[in-house]
């Protein structure tokens, strides 16, 4: 069993995860790992999902869907409907055009055009280091590497 193969079974039996932990890797160009596939119209989300069934994809601005959620993923710029505020105001969704600019001014987004391709896949059959390790568990489960990724100084700003 590889390092890699071990670690993950260790994190699986420790916190009790029932799915496969899944690497992330954030690409600066468009080259494909080998044996990754594109598929078309998918979210990040449905990257992931696909992922922990198995498979090994690729997201690309060119294969994320229009309807995704524009400059979370740093593909396109977010419309400014949507950054100033007024979408969110005129929806319902903030008071006022200048809470909602706020809020969404504090999310989280990776850097515009600075990455062309994001890979996912199970973290064991990763041929790269990953970027991020997504866990599909329960509060519970989380508690434990949230804490001990803060004890040991990995949690981003």
């Amino acid at each position: 069993m590889s390092g890699t193969n071990k670690a993950v079974q260790v994190l699986k039996d420790i916190l009790g995860l029932k799915y496969e932990p899944i690497a992330v890797n954030f690409l600066e160009t468009k080259a494909a790992p080998q044996g990754f596939e594109m598929p078309i119209e998918r979210r990040y989300f449905q990257l992931l999902m696909g992922a922990g069934e198995g498979r090994k994809l690729l997201l690309t601005r060119a294969t994320s869907p229009a309807r995704q959620p524009p400059g979370a993923l740093g593909f396109k710029e977010p419309p400014l409907k949507l950054t100033s505020g007024e979408m969110t105001a005129s929806m319902g969704i903030f008071a006022s055009p200048v809470v909602g600019r706020k809020t969404l001014s504090t999310m989280l987004r990776l850097p515009m055009g600075k990455y062309k391709a994001i890979a996912c896949c199970h973290l064991t059959a990763a041929p790269f280091g990953p970027d991020v390790v997504v866990l599909e568990a329960t509060a519970e489960q989380l508690m434990w590497p949230a804490e001990n990724a803060l004890e040991v100084g990995l949690y981003w700003r």
